[in-house]
């Protein structure tokens, strides 16, 4: 009997490991075959404030795109004189413009003829206007510095006056000059084809010139007051026939 018991005994312990064995070999074939797993979300990150870089178009890049240009223009653009006026071009290329300016300007010029009269304190007035029809290229050279050219005509007239309160003599020297010129500056030009630009600084030189000249005498000027006008005319004629500046001349207007 009691070796009957142990047999039995025997036998459910055998059982029991062989239970437990079989539970441990089945997890660990588990865990050796591969699973599903789903795919880990990408990661968040911080979006960025500032927008995607982007290549930076030139005012080289933006001219080519365009045909013609059209400005205003606004600064000192003849002799003693601050003007204004438009100026229109045809593109070549993005880097060259051809076409042509009007201005019209004012101002005075009485320091100037009483620097080049010999009786300085007698001049009371001299006033300037002046007007240019000119042709006009441009090229660029980086971006947006240029270097432009011009010939054209110019009109100017002087309008002045001898004397003190009384004004005995006064008159009119006009001039009609055929001039050249250059002058550089920049000139940037915007996607939108705005454009904004200074020609900073230039010349124009009278290569030929004609003049008239006309007064009134007041019938109680003197003989010293006629030889003045005579002295004045010489000097507004002087004046007028010299090279002069441009500088600081203002362009705003578009590219089509």
């Amino acid at each position: 009997m009691k070796n009957t018991i142990n047999i039995y005994v025997t036998a459910v312990i055998l059982l029991i490991n062989s239970n437990a064995f079989a539970e441990t070999t089945r997890r660990r074939v588990n865990l050796d075959e591969p699973t599903e797993q789903e795919e880990p979300e990408p990661k968040k990150t911080k979006r960025s404030l500032r927008p995607d870089p982007t290549p930076r178009r030139l005012s080289e890049d933006n001219r080519k795109e365009k045909s013609f240009a059209m400005a205003g223009r606004l600064g000192a653009m003849g002799p003693s004189s601050a003007g204004f006026g438009i100026e229109a071009y045809k593109l070549i290329d993005g880097n060259m413009q051809i076409g042509g300016t009007l201005m019209s300007g004012s101002g005075s010029s009485a320091s100037d003829i009483q620097a080049k009269s010999k009786n300085f304190s007698f001049v009371s007035k001299a006033d300037i206007t002046s007007t240019l029809v000119a042709a006009q290229a441009r090229w660029f050279f980086s971006n947006s510095f240029e270097g432009g050219a011009l010939a054209g005509i110019a009109t100017n007239k002087i309008d002045y006056e001898i004397g003190y309160s009384s004004q005995p003599v006064a008159g009119t020297v006009k001039s009609t000059s055929v001039v050249a010129g250059g002058f550089i500056g920049n000139h940037w030009t915007f996607d939108s084809g705005f454009t904004i630009g200074c020609d900073w600084v230039g010349f124009m030189v009278p290569l030929a010139s004609s003049f008239s000249e006309s007064s009134t005498t007041s019938s109680s000027a003197s003989a010293d007051d006629i030889q003045l006008r005579d002295d004045v005319i010489t000097s507004s004629k002087d004046h007028l026939a010299s090279p002069y500046a441009i500088g600081l001349l203002l362009s705003v207007g578009g590219h089509f």
